[in-house]
């Protein structure tokens, strides 16, 4: 059975004390590990999954209400908001896939270090499959230990942000939980995920306040 959230706060709490006295900085309580894992991790896949890029494609395309006659308007604002918004419809649910990683950071690195993952906290960045497969077919031929000085590389990750979409799990907070998301989840940058949740952009990045997360094997 899966706990409730309240018993993943309980938890939050009692790890925060357990690390600190027992366990020494950066290491989490296992109890605390033992119940996100139980909270977020699904054993089914996940139905109709989209890529950031296809995600954002269908984003723009436009709808119903974009299409709709001047006096059909006040017909159509009762209806379902359209995509692209926040409001509490289905259409803030999402299903999105993708590597973990994959590509440089397409963001400032002294804002952002540690592309794909955010250290110690349980938060990492999804990239669209075919944006991965292009930087990798690239690394092929340049070699793997030249993206990090790669003019190419830098100007073409920064053009692809809507290739990316960053995934949360959130703890006591409702700010993603104190626990490395390698650690959680036993993720490594490569591994192609599942993840399902909330979504809501932040300056043009997809960003999905996940409460399931699949990983391909």
């Amino acid at each position: 059975m899966r706990p409730c959230h309240g018993t993943i706060f309980c938890l939050l709490a009692l790890g925060s004390l357990v690390a600190g006295c027992d366990s020494g900085a950066g290491k989490p309580d296992p109890a605390l590990v033992e119940a996100l894992r139980d909270l977020y991790l699904l054993e089914v896949e996940p139905a109709g999954a989209v890529t950031p890029v296809d995600w954002h494609e269908a984003q723009a395309q436009p709808t119903a209400e974009d299409e709709a006659p001047a006096e059909a308007i006040d017909l159509v604002e009762t209806a379902a908001a359209k995509p692209g918004s926040n409001a509490e419809t289905t259409d803030s649910r999402v299903v999105v896939m993708g590597r973990v990683g994959g590509m440089p950071s397409p963001f400032d690195q002294s804002v952002d270090q540690g592309f794909p993952f955010r250290e110690g906290e349980a938060a990492f960045f999804l990239v669209d499959p075919a944006t991965a497969a292009e930087f990798e077919s690239h690394a092929a031929e340049k070699g793997s230990d030249h993206a990090a000085d790669c003019p190419f590389c830098s100007r073409e990750a920064a053009g692809k942000t809507d290739a990316v979409a960053m995934v949360t799990f959130a703890g006591e907070s409702g700010a993603p939980a104190p626990v490395d998301v390698r650690e959680l989840f036993d993720l490594k940058e490569g591994d192609l995920a599942v993840v399902r949740g909330e979504w809501s952009l932040e300056g043009g990045l997809l960003v999905v306040a996940a409460d399931g997360l699949f990983i391909r094997e």
